[in-house]
């Protein structure tokens, strides 16, 4: 009995001392990856957009809004690298602005006074798809995307996007077809063509992988709780699934429910892919001190690691693009 003990006191002693640096391995490995294939990550913060540096700092995108007479939020980078859409919320309404990083110009293709928000640019570069129109009583928004050349909108879906789980869409790697937290806990395919609806399994936040073959997603309970003098729904006790679309079998990933502190706080953001399908990006919300840690998941060896810690954003503004010359040529 007193060798088992012994012997269990130093397995535990061997893995407190060998995990750090296991993560700090697979963070390193991130970051040259990062480097090498100029990856850039777009996020919200208090109504300004940053990219995240490889090292973790929060670098300002575009120029500060220093009058702070509207919010910037949601950005999405084109597939080319070459510009980032972004709604841009004011007194009257949301406008879906997109920036042209080539000339430093914007253009505004869509004004709406019933909301724009959740962006995300196709794989193919022709739309944008954005979610509106929220209804208090359902919980529910309505689905659309805009072209970008045309600026014809097209309304895909009508009070079936869940508002109490609401994460960005996400697009399947032909453009074909879109996933997203459907109503009573469904995801939800709809095909941009034949506006055809498929309720796929139960789960929120889908987020498909950049070859359209795995979709991470989650699953679990939700309450509601007090936020100051808000009550908000939380969701508690889920878990991270992978689902391979081709052998349509599901496989456990994570716990979301994990503590890294004492104040942590689970949030609505779905996972975020790497553009080369290794790694995830997924948060924490904590109260004190408020702020958001942003960690990075090998989905291979489901190693993780804390990539940074920045003040708290919206859920859902993350965007991740390959800018290296090799992927720009190939959308040419």
């Amino acid at each position: 009995m007193v060798k088992n003990t012994f012997l269990i006191r130093f397995v535990l002693c061997l893995i407190i001392l060998v995990a750090p640096y296991t993560a700090f391995g697979t963070l390193n490995a991130f970051q040259d990856l990062m480097r090498q294939k100029n990856w850039k990550i777009a996020l919200a913060i208090k109504g300004e957009l940053f990219y995240l540096t490889p090292g973790g700092h929060c670098e300002h995108l575009l120029e500060t809004n220093k009058m702070k007479q509207s919010m910037l939020n949601y950005p999405t980078y084109s597939p080319d690298c070459k510009k980032i859409a972004f709604s841009r919320h004011g007194k009257y309404g949301d406008r879906l602005v997109i920036h042209d990083f080539s000339n430093n110009t914007e253009k505004i293709i869509l004004e709406s006074s019933m909301g724009i928000r959740n962006l995300s640019w196709s794989p193919d570069g022709i739309n944008i798809l954005f979610l509106t129109k929220f209804d208090r009583e359902r919980e529910t928004f309505d689905l659309s995307i805009i072209n970008c050349e045309t600026r014809i909108v097209t309304s895909l879906t009508k009070g079936l996007v869940n508002a109490i789980s609401v994460c960005t869409p996400s697009w399947s790697s032909n453009s074909e077809g879109i996933i997203f937290s459907g109503i009573n806990g469904k995801i939800i395919k709809v095909n941009v063509d034949k506006k055809e609806v498929q309720f796929l399994f139960d789960g929120v936040c889908p987020t498909y992988s950049p070859d359209g073959k795995k979709i991470i997603y989650r699953k679990g309970k939700h309450h509601l709780k007090k936020m100051g003098s808000n009550i908000e729904y939380v969701m508690t006790g889920f878990k991270y699934y992978l689902y391979n679309t081709d052998t349509k079998q599901e496989n456990y990933l994570f716990n979301g429910r994990k503590t890294f502190g004492l104040f942590g706080v689970e949030t609505w953001q779905s996972v975020v892919w790497s553009p080369n399908g290794e790694y995830i990006l997924f948060f924490k919300t904590y109260d004190i001190p408020s702020e958001e840690h942003i960690f990075i998941m090998d989905v291979a060896t489901r190693k993780e690691s804390l990539l940074a810690k920045v003040k708290p954003f919206s859920s859902g503004a993350i965007s991740w693009v390959d800018c290296s010359e090799t992927q720009t040529q190939k959308l040419r």
